[in-house]
């Protein structure tokens, strides 16, 4: 890969090489992913909003507006939207409080 995220493959039976990049899609789920993982998940809002305007069954775009909505408190509409992804029970923690399977957060 290079500085503009090409990706170069060498295609050894047709002796050339080609040239792939990240569709608009990509870019966007790239760019709101890449917040959601460094702990940016108000900031990574819009982006997964934009995402699921291109695709609105895509889980991993409802699972960062999951992690928003749970960062500002809003349980309600967090539980919500791990249930719409999937994410369908509560495990006990250690404090005694209960997580959503697949994410690393508590509700009250």
């Amino acid at each position: 890969m290079n500085a503009r995220n090409e990706l170069f493959v060498l295609d050894d039976q047709e002796n050339i090489v080609q040239v792939f990049r990240l569709s608009e899609f990509g870019q966007k789920v790239d760019k709101a992913n890449l917040m959601t993982l460094a702990g940016y998940y108000e900031a990574s809002e819009k982006p997964w909003q934009e995402v699921l305007r291109m695709n609105a069954q895509f889980t991993p775009a409802i699972l960062g507006l999951a992690k928003a909505a749970f960062k500002k408190g809003q349980y309600e509409e967090a539980k919500r939207l791990f249930k719409e992804a999937g994410i369908r029970r509560a495990i006990p923690t250690r404090s005694g409080r209960s997580a959503w399977t697949g994410f690393s957060g508590t509700f009250p």
